[in-house]
């Protein structure tokens, strides 16, 4: 059995944003990655921005979810 895949869905730029993401799609059903576990870019010493994580056949849906959501910072 293979680990599960991830898939980025966006990219916001400070935690407490990424964090109202997870919060918000776990309230819908999905399984986003903690943002602890989660990739983020950081440039000496300074998170830059935090990559909000789903399984990868969530992806879609959590795409479509955050879009409904109104937030306008997408993943690359």
């Amino acid at each position: 059995m293979s680990p599960p895949a991830f898939s980025v869905v966006r990219t916001p730029h400070t935690a407490a944003e990424a964090d109202v993401m997870i919060s918000a799609l776990r309230g819908a059903g999905l399984h986003p990655v903690d943002l602890s576990l989660a990739r983020h870019v950081s440039h000496y010493g300074a998170d830059l921005s935090f990559s909000i994580q789903v399984p990868t056949e969530e992806a879609t849906t959590a795409k479509e979810f955050l879009e409904s959501y109104g937030n306008p910072n997408h993943a690359d």
